[in-house]
Order: C-alpha cells, then structure tokens, then sequence
C-alpha cells in the first residue's frame, strides 16, 4: 500500500516506501483516510497504517482510489464528508 498525492496531474508518494498491508483475499475490508489541515491518517480496518503531514491542499476538494492493474479490486459504499 502507498499513499499518494497529485500535483499538477503528477503522482507523488508522500510514504517513505511501499506499506506491507496483509489483507484476507475475497474479504470486504474498510479503508479509511482522515485529512484535516495538513494531518493525515489512512487506517486499514482499525489499524493506523499511516500517518504523515501535507500543506499541499489545504481546502476541501477532490479524492481518488487508484489500484494496480494486476489486482482485482471491488469498491462499494465510497463517501467523503467534511470533517470538523
């Protein structure tokens, strides 16, 4: 797993290397990402498997999930709310 950012339609890895994230296969699992001001957390389940600051974007905005072609990924249930 990485976590990404994109700047001027340019990918950027803000992790200091690939996360070895070890998943049961044809499982549903939650991934959740919590970014407020320049703090950013991404949990997998309820493990913290990233933590990290960022200035790049500091109002509300966009989001993307992106896969490698060689997997086979299903996403449901996708929502972003605002967080205080």
């Amino acid at each position: 797993m990485r976590v990404d950012r994109v700047v001027n339609g340019e990918r950027q890895l803000m992790t200091p290397h690939e996360i070895k994230v070890t998943l049961a296969a044809k499982s549903w699992h939650t991934l959740t990402v919590e970014h407020r001001g320049e703090d950013i957390k991404v949990f997998m389940g309820k493990k913290r498997v990233f933590e990290g600051k960022d200035r790049t974007y500091t109002e509300a905005g966009r989001i993307g999930v992106w896969i490698k072609a060689d997997s086979l990924t299903y996403f449901d249930d996708l929502t972003a709310e605002e967080l205080k």
